[in-house]
């Protein structure tokens, strides 16, 4: 969806989980989501990312960077996929390539990958992508 402005609006009352350990990520990611009227819960690790995402059933999709120290985001995924097998993945990373999704993870609808740096427009067209690739409302 687009506003009057020309800007991306995303879908008002879906909850992201965003992990990064780059505090400066999330703070942006967060002024882009706000600004899609997307609800957000951010994290600065794995483990935190864990114990907020709890039984997963107020999350809507998890925004995650890759190569973060202790529980990686491709771990992330995985242990949260677990609980919620159809939860829409976006990694961000500026070290990977889409080639390097592990198949298991890359196997589900919803799963995308958003090379760092990104603009605001990208990383909200990649949100979109992401639940209209999932099949969410």
């Amino acid at each position: 969806m687009r506003t009057e402005e020309g800007a991306d609006t995303g879908m008002p009352g879906k909850k992201l989980l965003v992990v990064d350990d780059d505090p400066s990520v999330l703070k942006f990611v967060a002024k882009v989501a706000a600004s899609m009227e997307y609800d957000l819960v951010s994290c600065g690790d794995g483990l935190d990312a864990l114990l907020a995402f709890g039984d997963g059933s107020s999350i809507d999709a998890l925004v995650t960077d890759i190569k973060m120290p202790g529980v990686t985001g491709f771990q992330l995924a995985q242990s949260l996929r677990e609980k919620r097998p159809e939860l829409p993945v976006l990694f961000i990373s500026g070290y990977f390539e889409a080639a390097e999704v592990p198949e298991e993870l890359g196997a589900v609808p919803g799963t995308h990958l958003l090379a760092k740096p990104f603009s605001p427009q990208k990383l909200g067209q990649a949100l979109l992508l992401l639940f209209a690739s999932a099949g969410l409302p």
